[in-house]
């Protein structure tokens, strides 16, 4: 499902990091083709973008879940 984003998304402008949801061409082509909504990999692909750009800090980011008991 990710490789086929890449037919919508193998050239992006730097700033679509920067665009809302809605006309974001990354979120747009993942509910074209992702059938998970929770699946990070739109979020990794324009955190790439927005390190790559310089328009943010190249830092890790991630999901953790803490059981409480």
């Amino acid at each position: 499902m990710v490789k086929k984003m890449l037919e919508d998304i193998a050239t992006l402008d730097r700033f679509a990091a920067l665009t809302g949801f809605q006309s974001n061409p990354v979120y747009r082509s993942a509910s074209k083709h992702l059938k998970h909504v929770a699946c990070p990999v739109p979020s990794g692909i324009l955190k790439a973008i927005e390190a790559e750009a310089g328009l943010n800090v190249p830092k890790d980011a991630s999901i953790t879940f803490v059981v409480k008991k």
